[in-house]
């Protein structure tokens, strides 16, 4: 093995294990937040705090120009000119994302006030636009945050940056926390969204090592962002529709408390999902941007290494979910949430398709955008497709089952774009699907134990 080899190899099992740590202690933290806030706030709270923040990561995703993903990937990444017109780009769209927000704020205010809106939707709740427009400071606020932050992850140095991460999380849970039982209301979640952000902004330019901001405008970096930016706006707009449109839909179809318990439940599913998402984008997407530069072959190799033991915990956490949904729902809430138990049954079907969230990484490591940008389109048109269909026959039930399986559409195209590159293996795809009955045959085993118990 290579000095570089090795050195890479250190620093994925480092940046890994940190970024681990921190996603598995902040999803510990967002746990505790939910077995603690249902207990003070109906479903409702869910359903309203649930459309605010959609609307807030939307409108923050089909503004993304690729700041990061630019950052990471060019070989200017860690030069000051280009984190500080990194930096100045952030600002400046920390403040439009904000403008955007505010004027949607404004339009559901009119629309309701106007009776423009079903009265028992979710979108006529009349605190609703309030929420938006406060809530969404917070997507100002981070457009501060220091480029530094970016610039440790593309050197998978991750230590301070999971810390520091992880302290703001704290901090805005016990606010949360506080004001869930002073308040009794959806303005808890609000309160310490802000005070999370505020945190994270303040201590990433107070801690983090590296250069300090200054505002900067260098034509070439600006060229950098916009050439490998384009496709990521593309990507990051039909993304965010696509993963948010099942809740957008059902916003406008069913009335809050409905979508608060779908919303229990869809966070349930994604907890599994997102942590490894997470450890995709932190580990995997700096070391095979760096195993890209070097040659594809490479890249494949280490592809089918990561691949393997993500794909192996996802099957087994789908399999294990399908059979024990109601269960965990019923252990960790009270009667108020029972209904989200076979939701959460479901929902569990989306890891079946999330382990190809690596592969999307991959696309990136490579320098193909537009290849993000096609699978996420295709997740748009799959979603806008099966969703309303499913609601329309089968009602809920079926919208629910519709989410989970939106995803299989998509699979075909993934394979497809991955035939150039080294990235298939038919045989590797069959052989994990075994995975998935181990995981369902240990949920029915628990489900017979508590059964007994």
């Amino acid at each position: 093995m290579s000095a570089a080899a090795g050195s890479l190899k250190r620093r994925m099992l480092t940046s890994g294990s940190w970024s681990t740590l921190g996603y598995g202690s902040s999803m510990v933290l967002r746990f505790i937040s939910t077995l603690v806030v249902t207990r003070l706030l109906v479903p409702e709270v869910f359903g309203v705090i649930a459309i605010a923040m959609i609307v807030q990561l939307i409108v923050n995703l089909i503004s993304d120009v690729g700041i990061s993903q630019t950052v990471i990937h060019s070989k200017r990444g860690a030069t000051p000119d280009l984190l500080h017109t990194a930096w100045t780009v952030q600002v400046l769209r920390g403040w439009v994302v904000w403008g955007i927000c505010l004027t949607i704020s404004g339009m559901l205010y009119f629309a309701g006030t106007s009776g423009m809106l079903p009265a028992d939707s979710v979108y006529a709740t009349p605190v609703l636009p309030l929420v938006i427009a406060v809530a969404t400071l917070a997507s100002l606020i981070h457009g501060l945050e220091s480029t530094n932050m970016i610039a440790a992850h593309r050197e998978l140095n991750l230590k301070r940056r999971v810390l520091l991460t992880f302290a703001a999380d704290l901090t805005g849970l016990l606010f949360t926390i506080f004001f869930a039982w002073y308040l009794r209301s959806v303005w808890a979640f609000v309160i310490g969204s802000i005070v999370n952000t505020v945190v994270l902004t303040t201590a990433s330019h107070l801690f983090m090592p590296g250069v300090r901001m200054r505002f900067r405008w260098e034509t070439e970096a600006i060229r950098e962002l916009k050439g490998y930016g384009t496709w990521v706006l593309m990507s990051s707009t039909v993304w965010v529709i696509a993963a948010n449109a099942d809740r957008l839909l059902l916003g406008g179809w069913v009335d809050p408390a409905t979508l608060g318990l779908y919303s229990l439940a869809f966070t349930l599913a994604k907890m599994l999902s997102d942590a490894f998402e997470h450890l995709f984008s932190a580990v995997a997407m700096p070391a095979m941007s760096e195993k890209a530069r070097e040659s594809e072959s490479a890249l494949a190799r280490l592809y089918f290494k990561v691949r393997f033991p993500f794909d192996t915990f996802f099957l087994i956490g789908a399999g294990f979910l399908f059979a024990t949904g109601q269960l965990i729902v019923d252990i960790l809430y009270d009667d108020r949430y029972a209904g989200a138990g076979t939701m959460l049954q479901a929902l569990s079907c989306m890891l079946l398709f999330a382990r190809y969230a690596i592969a999307f990484n991959a696309y990136l490591a490579l320098g193909k955008p537009r290849y993000y940008f096609y699978v996420n389109l295709m997740k748009l048109i799959s979603i806008f497709t099966l969703l309303p269909i499913a609601y329309t026959m089968f009602g809920v039930e079926g919208a629910v089952w519709a989410v989970g399986l939106h995803m299989a559409p998509v699979v075909p195209l993934v394979f497809w774009l991955n035939r150039n590159h080294g990235l298939n293996n038919f045989r590797f795809e069959l052989m994990v699907l075994v995975a998935w009955p181990i995981g369902y045959y240990i949920g029915q085993f628990a489900n017979l134990v508590m059964l007994n118990a």
